[in-house]
This record gives C-alpha cells, sequence and structure tokens, in this order.
C-alpha cells in the first residue's frame, strides 16, 4: 500500500474509509513484519475502532437527510389532521357558545383567524375584515 497522507484525503469521505480499511487490512496481514516500524495488534485495533467511527459518522448526514423527510411528511399530514379537526369539529360547536359566552366565541374565531391568515398570506386589513364578519 503507498497512499500519502492527501491520497488519503482526497475523494469522497467513503473513498477515504476505503482507503484506511485497506491500509488497515493489508497492514494485519503482515503485523509480524510491521513490529520493527511499530505496528502491532494494538495499533491495528486502535486504527481500526477510529475506522468504525469515521464510517459512523460519515452516515449519519445521509440518515438525518431521510428522517427529515419522513417527519416532514408527517407534519404535513398532522397539520392537515388538525385542520379537520378545527373546521369539522371545534368550528361548529363553537356557535353553542355565541350567545351563553359571547367573549369566548369571539376569542375563538379571532384566533381561527390569526392562524388562517398565516397560511393564506392575508393581509392585516383583511385579517381585520375578517373579524369584523365572524362577529
Amino acid at each position: 500500500v503507498n497512499y500519502s497522507y492527501s491520497d488519503l484525503l482526497e475523494g469522497r469521505d467513503t473513498a477515504s474509509k476505503d482507503k484506511c480499511q485497506t491500509v488497515h487490512d493489508v497492514a494485519a496481514e503482515i503485523v509480524d513484519e510491521l513490529e520493527d516500524e511499530g505496528v502491532v495488534e494494538a495499533v491495528l485495533e486502535d486504527l481500526q475502532a477510529k475506522i468504525d467511527n469515521y464510517a459512523d459518522c460519515i452516515t449519519k448526514p445521509r440518515q438525518a437527510i431521510a428522517t427529515n423527510k419522513t417527519v416532514t411528511k408527517q407534519i404535513n399530514s398532522e397539520f392537515r389532521a388538525a385542520d379537520r379537526l378545527l373546521t369539522n369539529g371545534l368550528d361548529g360547536l363553537s356557535l353553542k357558545f355565541k350567545k351563553s359566552a359571547p367573549a369566548f366565541y369571539q376569542d375563538y374565531w379571532n384566533a381561527r383567524r390569526i392562524v388562517d391568515i398565516a397560511a393564506t398570506r392575508d393581509t392585516a386589513e383583511e385579517a381585520s375584515d375578517a373579524t369584523k364578519k365572524a362577529a
């Protein structure tokens, strides 16, 4: 094996790991011949542990990307479910409080208008109009 330090570092991260693994594997085959150079079993075990740790690190960004995609899809689904709950459930139930608890009713619809504004990017003037209509 004849890799320079820069040879080990160039290329993709997986290529660097593979080159280091090759160095380890070749050295492990001739470890008895390398004792005079300070390469003993303990050194090779330490090198293997470092290669394994590096391999774990280089896969984490890919795992994070995959996990983020999954979570993003789940978030959209959960937001739609929450919106259905509000629209099909709580909005209708709030009508029961229009006369008996008008402040609660108005606060509920004011809060709903604020949520709707963020989703539809209405202007502040449109929000004011929507609040007046709900009253």
